[in-house]
């Protein structure tokens, strides 16, 4: 049986000051760092065959927080990366608000229906990571292994295995950073064990 075990970074200077990061990148703050201890201390019995990693530093500093001291390869892969949000990345919400409040109320509240001219949509992400689940199963039917990405990426990833449309997407509870999935997969089969679970938390 193929396990995947799936998780958000840590909490970052930007998630903190409430700034849009998407593809580009912030450092984790100190608690941030904490979130990852208190999941590699989690899972420290867990034997994984290999963690999948967004390039982005702050998912790829997670996951060498939630490695620890074992020898686990990391593979970092573009497809895990968080959702391009094109000319809004860098910018406070409040102030993308104003500049765009249409196209934000329908980033959060209608999702089928938001669109980029610079960025991509929910949809372009539901590809990739399509593209990403595919070429993980080819490659293994069995073995645990660790997947460490963003927010809305791992939204996406997870409706997808629950089967939800785009029109679902922010149904169920919020990905807070990392927090822990789990998704069991055989013979095309797939069921999710956990869901945003952070019990892990002091």
């Amino acid at each position: 049986m193929l396990r995947l075990f799936l998780t958000r970074h840590g909490e970052t200077e930007w998630n903190v000051q409430k700034i849009s990061q998407g593809r580009k990148d912030s450092k984790l703050t100190g608690l941030g760092v904490r979130q990852a201890e208190l999941l590699s201390a989690r899972l420290k019995d867990r034997e994984f065959a290999r963690i999948y990693s967004s390039p982005s530093g702050r998912a790829a500093k997670t996951a060498e927080i939630v490695r620890g001291d074992k020898d686990t390869e990391i593979v970092k892969c573009e497809k895990l990366m968080e959702i391009s949000m094109g000319n809004w990345e860098g910018k406070k919400f409040e102030d993308i608000k104003k500049l765009d409040p249409d196209g934000l109320s329908n980033f959060w509240e209608r999702p089928e229906l938001y669109t980029t001219e610079y960025g991509e949509t929910f949809y372009d992400v539901h590809e990739r990571i399509v593209g990403f689940i595919n070429d993980i199963t080819k490659k293994h039917q069995n073995g645990d292994f660790l997947i460490v990405t963003h927010g809305i990426t791992l939204k996406v990833i997870m409706s997808y295995f629950q089967g939800k449309n785009i029109e679902e997407l922010w149904e169920g509870a919020f990905m807070k950073q990392t927090c822990l999935n789990i998704v069991e997969m055989s013979e095309n089969n797939a069921v999710v064990r956990m869901y945003a679970d952070v019990s892990h938390y002091e």
